[in-house]
């Protein structure tokens, strides 16, 4: 037997503030937590199977669209404990969800607020000014801060500046500044 903890923050996917007594349902149906006025939730079962770890469950909050989560992960044999970022879409904005697994060692929730405001907050407003960027037009060099990023529509590959060069079909090699002028994204 395994014992796997899960803690983490449920927010609005548009306005990335908390949602209060979110449920999480697991596969059978049974409520196995709720999220409090932080949005934090901390939850822990057990797993009993051997082999890889794999479970399902969801996130349920009125107003919101559901979110359904697979975890898959492998054989590990200790106890795990991680930290699940959940943003719900509300049924009026229709902001994409999403959810962001961090691998620490932490349930605490001053900590998992930290990794909220430090790391998934700073990475989905990026995600944001990308996808602006992509809807307005048909470049493939991004640029936010003082960094380059060569963008297409499956990703994006960070450059160390727009002095780099990008090889066109093996044909042609150009500046990163240059790129937009040669070609564009479809």
């Amino acid at each position: 037997m395994r014992s796997i903890r899960l803690s983490g923050l449920i927010v609005d996917a548009k306005r990335m503030k908390p949602i209060k007594s979110a449920k999480i349902v697991s596969s059978d149906g049974s409520v196995i937590g709720y999220s409090n006025e932080n949005g934090y939730f901390n939850i822990t079962f057990d797993y009993h199977s051997k082999g890889a770890i794999i479970f399902d469950y969801e996130i349920i909050k009125d107003g919101y669209e559901r979110v359904f989560q697979k975890e898959r992960w492998g054989d590990i044999n200790r106890n795990l404990n991680n930290t699940i970022f959940f943003e719900l879409s509300n049924e009026i904005s229709k902001a994409e969800p999403f959810s962001v697994i961090s691998i620490n060692n932490t349930s605490n929730y001053t900590e998992i607020d930290k990794i909220f405001e430090n790391e998934v907050k700073p990475e989905f407003n990026f995600n944001e000014k990308i996808k602006e960027f992509k809807k307005s037009n048909n470049g493939s060099i991004f640029k936010f801060g003082e960094h380059f990023f060569l963008v297409n529509d499956s990703g994006r590959i960070k450059l160390d500046s727009d002095a780099d060069l990008i090889s066109i079909d093996e044909n042609e090699i150009v500046k990163a500044a240059d790129l937009d002028s040669k070609i564009k994204r479809k």
